[in-house]
């Protein structure tokens, strides 16, 4: 990652430093990266189904709109209360990302 990175923003070919791969390899021993939980669709249903509204509404609302919109967590900040529209049985979102442009976010009924 990092050779693509150094080639593609500086146009640097770190093969020409061949002390560099060697020495980069030897600090990364034991590296591991972190791995993000990631809820399972059992665990989202149990918990839309079994956490009390009075306590975790505003969390269930978030996980809906978030999981049915498939939106990230910049793009879920940004939404606000003009991006809805009442459609009486149901509510539609609409939301102009600069990072996904011209995409709307599915209806959720």
């Amino acid at each position: 990652m990092l050779k693509c990175t150094l080639n593609a923003k500086e146009n640097v070919n770190i093969r020409k430093f061949s002390k560099l791969i060697p020495y980069l390899k030897s600090k990364s021993v034991g590296y591991r990266p972190k791995k993000s939980r990631i809820l399972t669709k059992e665990e989202i249903e149990r918990f839309l189904q079994e956490a009390p509204d009075s306590r975790f509404l505003l969390e269930k609302v978030i996980l809906i709109i978030s999981v049915c919109g498939a939106l990230r967590r910049d793009e879920l900040l940004k939404i606000t209360t003009d991006d809805v529209e009442d459609k009486n049985s149901y509510s539609e979102m609409f939301c102009d990302f600069k990072s996904r442009p011209n995409e709307d976010m599915p209806q959720i009924l």
